[in-house]
């Protein structure tokens, strides 16, 4: 069990569009990014859950 299979295809969508887009710092390069903002999108969801 090489660990591959623990991730659904929609894990991998996500990881592959981070990816593709070519930018994986949390800051800056607005212009690079495209309007891909994972980090913050999942810490806006986080807050929202526990608020």
């Amino acid at each position: 069990m090489p660990g591959f299979e623990l991730f659904s295809d929609l894990e991998r969508k996500e990881v592959n569009d981070v990816l593709d887009n070519g930018v994986l710092m949390r800051y800056g390069f607005d212009g690079m990014r495209k309007g891909h903002w994972k980090a913050n999108y999942s810490r806006f969801l986080t807050a929202k859950h526990f608020t």
